[in-house]
């Protein structure tokens, strides 16, 4: 079983990503109750017999041995061209402390790789500060505290990615920048490149999905 996945028609070729699990019973801890509801990583193809399998088959091999877990993961992404880009969990989170660790070895791995992730992991202090002190300093890893209708705003010293009903709505509520691959202004993420260039101060409108 490989834990890393070859891109999509939204995250374009180049962009390499690993899921998990997703909800309170697996690598989401932080979820709020808006994020259940709405999880896109709950349907559509996520839903699909084989993906459920694969995704439960990474998340038991990342809580149960994460040794065995990391190990995989920096083999895969040592094998990966030079200069792709890794997304981390587009299904799933920062499961634990444990898996902050285990991002920063992969992150430094491969300096030439950009790697991005969104969280809402955030919301559990000892994950917050271990992502605060173990991955903010990573030059080549962009960090995403992801919000919603429900939560408030990000901490301080973090991006914030918000996911609104409508952008006309993230406009109102002054997020000016919004997911141009979902706007049409870009054809996938690949082509855009926000996610891992983003400033440390940034912020980022979504649609729900």
């Amino acid at each position: 079983m490989k834990l890393i996945t070859k891109g999509n028609s939204k995250l374009g070729t180049r962009v390499y990503h690993t899921n998990t699990r997703v909800g309170l019973d697996g690598s989401c801890p932080g979820a709020s109750e808006w994020c259940r509801d709405n999880c896109y990583a709950a349907k559509g193809l996520y839903t699909f017999p084989s993906n459920v399998l694969k995704y439960s088959t990474q998340w038991d091999l990342l809580r149960d041995d994460p040794e065995a877990y990391s190990a995989q993961l920096i083999s895969e992404v040592g094998k990966l061209p030079l200069g792709s880009i890794f997304r981390f969990h587009t299904g799933g989170d920062i499961a634990n402390v444990e898996h902050v660790g285990i991002i920063r070895d992969v992150c430094d791995s491969r300096p030439d790789i950009s790697f991005y992730l969104y969280t809402r992991s955030w919301r559990l202090d000892a994950i917050r500060i271990a992502v605060e002190n173990d991955l903010f300093p990573i030059t080549n890893l962009t960090v995403w505290a992801s919000t919603d209708p429900s939560l408030a705003k990000a901490p301080n010293g973090w991006r914030e990615a918000r996911v609104f009903d409508s952008f006309d709505d993230a406009s109102a509520r002054g997020f000016r920048v919004h997911c141009p691959e979902q706007t049409g202004k870009q054809p996938d993420c690949q082509s855009c490149g926000l996610c891992w260039k983003a400033k440390p101060t940034a912020t980022l409108a979504f649609a729900a999905h």
